[in-house]
């Protein structure tokens, strides 16, 4: 798989405007929502771990090159529903503990069909959620 920087889509995706407003609006909700702290600190808290930390990124459960065409790339990007307000430590861990290459394989079947409802133009279903984890106030009730 190629690193992220050399996939010429997905950098156009990341540092367009769309994405950057996105992203905006991803991260005030969370401040609505959860106090601006990090949505994997919250459900760790709240499981008896340590106190939560800021939320100062925002992560795609689902990664946007599990994309196989520009337009599934943007529709993984622009998913609200695709999307985590997380700490810069608990990004780095959730990729050092799932690495992209596991989320890929453990996942396909499930990216497979919603990339399938995404090219049929309807989305039937949220991204599914990463092997292991779920988190309160994330995606529709």
């Amino acid at each position: 798989m190629r690193k992220k920087g050399a996939n010429p889509d997905y950098r156009a995706i990341i540092t367009g405007k769309r994405w950057t407003t996105l992203r905006g609006m991803k991260m005030l909700m969370n401040a609505i929502d959860n106090g601006g702290f990090c949505e994997r600190c919250v459900k760790l808290y709240r499981a008896g771990g340590p106190r939560p930390r800021e939320a100062t990124e925002v992560h795609h459960i689902v990664p946007i090159e599990s994309g196989h065409t520009r337009q599934e790339m943007e529709a993984l990007a622009y998913d609200e529903n695709n999307l985590m307000a997380l700490c810069s430590q608990c990004h780095h861990e959730l990729h050092k503990e799932l690495g992209r290459v596991h989320i890929k394989e453990a996942l396909r079947e499930e990216i497979d069909e919603y990339l399938k409802s995404i090219r049929n133009g309807r989305q039937e279903r949220t991204a599914p959620e990463q092997p292991g984890e779920s988190f309160e106030g994330h995606g529709p009730s």
